[in-house]
């Protein structure tokens, strides 16, 4: 296993993390701001800028790592990636009109065109990393893409609500929403068996590994079982053991899927720096993300200490 490879796929994990969460935010704003307005609000106005960081941090690293790789896939994915970057001005628009206003009404309209907006950015963001699977809907060789194949396609849609239905599981936890957490263990097992069925019939080489690498998957599930089993009995390491087992399991797919990506159509090794910046770069990497990684975390603190005055 590639050392660049695990540290690049490492960031990934974190920023996509975050953004999962993200996104089960968006969901209950739309589906029940009014009770726990105080908690998403709370996590929105704390988190964004550190969301949005993450995601800088993993282009720049994506940018050293895969040098020849950005420029063609950057190139066929510009139009999806340009239509999520408007919606992320959106996005952070209206979470500063929220933090300004003082009639609930305006906030609330605020807040859920901010939901809508996070969950067309999810749409866009997950329909391109399921392409980076399958390789639908791009083709690499003219560095071209077709929206439409892109989104509309049998895999996105059934890993598209897959994550969907796990982000809100996720969500649910984090923030302790009892008036649906009961319901959601059913959700957890349909989101599992649609990930299950669209490896199977569109990615069979990933489930080949999958079944081969099944000690990973035990790992993921034994995560799993703790932050349920924290949540059962109330413990403040739930929610911390619910992201853990997100972030575990992204990186469990990176080391299942490795080497290949685009439907097995690359080997991303042989994209990958050269051995004279490999070296540096992984320094940096490393260095970069542990000061990255702290400076957010005091950031989350010092925010969260603000609220509280």
């Amino acid at each position: 296993m590639n050392l660049l490879y695990q540290l690049n796929y490492f960031i990934f994990s974190a920023f996509l993390t975050l953004l999962m969460l993200e996104i089960g935010v968006a969901l209950l704003a739309l589906l029940s701001y009014k009770v726990y307005t105080d908690k998403l609000k709370k996590y929105i106005l704390t988190m964004w800028e550190i969301n949005g960081t993450f995601a800088v941090f993993y282009l720049v690293n994506f940018e050293v790592t895969y040098p020849k790789l950005l420029q063609v896939a950057g190139t066929a994915y510009v139009f999806p990636a340009l239509l999520a970057a408007l919606f992320l001005v959106v996005r952070n628009a209206f979470i500063a009109y929220s933090e300004y206003v003082s009639k609930p009404s305006n906030e609330k309209l605020y807040i859920k065109t901010y939901a809508i907006a996070t969950l067309v950015i999810a749409i866009l963001t997950i329909s391109i990393l399921t392409s980076s699977v399958t390789g639908t809907g791009i083709n690499l060789t003219s560095s071209s893409i077709n929206i439409y194949a892109l989104i509309i396609n049998p895999y996105n849609i059934l890993m598209l609500i897959a994550i969907l239905l796990f982000t809100v599981f996720m969500a649910t936890m984090f923030f302790d929403v009892i008036r649906f957490t009961k319901k959601m263990y059913p959700v957890l097992l349909i989101a599992f068996g649609l990930f299950l069925l669209a490896t199977y019939a569109f990615v069979p080489y990933v489930f080949s590994n999958l079944e081969s690498m099944y000690y990973l998957i035990l790992i993921s599930l034994i995560l799993l079982g703790l932050s349920i089993l924290f949540k059962v009995r109330e413990s403040r390491f739930a929610k911390f053991m619910i992201l853990l087992w997100i972030f575990a399991s992204i990186n469990f797919f990176g080391l299942i899927e490795y080497p290949y990506m685009f439907g097995k159509g690359v080997d991303v090794t042989q994209y990958m720096t050269g051995s004279a910046i490999a070296g540096p770069a992984s320094i940096i990497t490393i260095v970069g993300g542990i000061l990255v990684g702290l400076a957010l975390l005091y950031l989350a603190v010092l925010n969260s200490n603000k609220k509280k005055d």
